[in-house]
């Protein structure tokens, strides 16, 4: 899945201004990169009566029987959560989204994506994870690397990531296993982890928004004592703690040469 250019309309009061702001957005974005549509997501039918003061009652009753209005330049699809598609590369606008919709809105792969914020509460996630542009003209990522607070908990992680299945909204089975069989190690030789780092580290390294989530919850129940089967699978080798502590005081070396 590509990178995915993320942007951000935060809420000031005024959401007819914001929603406003979006529609010209995707406008811009589909009509600039010549998709010639974009996609409008929102949570469900009845928000299509808070934008129809935006986009006028009859657009909005045609996004409603038909699924798709021309708005401009450009073809805007209706996008809801009963109907998503497999996969959608064209620029989406998501209006008042929340954490789980946005995860399953990137699944899709966009290659453009911005987000009218309802309340920042309900996507405190995505912002954390991504550190979305709010300069709409903004053609340069601000993005900051993302690293957790232990370094060889980030060295665990990567041997996690390597050979993982991270085409898929869920984990696999064996890497769900492997996961689980590697906070435990961390957990009982005093690795110490927080597993929004890790929730984080996983979103901008290759896994999908729904498997960094799996992996963060996975963390926190190893945590909190949680029992989970593994049934013998995703077994580590038995070197693998002085192993990612080897890796990590490499690292640091090579970092003050």
């Amino acid at each position: 899945m590509s990178e995915i250019r993320r942007y951000l309309i935060k809420r000031t009061g005024s959401d007819k201004a914001e929603v406003a702001r979006g529609l010209r957005w995707l406008e811009m974005k589909a009509a600039l990169l010549l998709y010639g549509k974009g996609g409008l997501y929102l949570p469900d039918l009845d928000k299509l009566d808070a934008i129809a003061p935006v986009i006028g009652d009859a657009q909005a009753r045609a996004l409603r029987s038909d699924k798709e209005i021309r708005m401009g330049a450009i073809t805007v699809e209706l996008l809801t959560d009963r109907s998503l598609p497999a996969a959608y590369e064209q620029p989406i606008l998501a209006i008042w989204p929340d954490d789980g919709q946005l995860r399953a809105i990137e699944q899709l792969g966009p290659e453009h994506l911005c987000v009218v914020e309802w309340e920042e509460r309900l996507i405190t996630e995505w912002i954390a994870d991504h550190h979305p542009e709010k300069d709409l003209a903004n053609t340069t990522s601000s993005r900051p690397p993302a690293h957790t607070s232990n370094p060889v908990v980030e060295v665990a992680l990567g041997e996690l990531t390597t050979g993982a299945d991270r085409d898929r909204s869920k984990l696999h089975p064996l890497d769900r296993a492997t996961a689980i069989n590697t906070f435990k190690t961390l957990l009982a030789n005093g690795e110490a982890y927080v597993p929004s780092e890790i929730r984080t580290w996983a979103a901008n390294n290759g896994w999908s928004g729904g498997q960094a989530k799996e992996l963060e919850n996975l963390s926190q129940d190893i945590l909190d004592g949680r029992k989970h089967q593994t049934r013998g699978r995703g077994e580590l080798s038995a070197d693998a703690i002085e192993r990612w502590r080897a890796k990590s005081a490499a690292s640091d070396t090579d970092g003050d040469a």
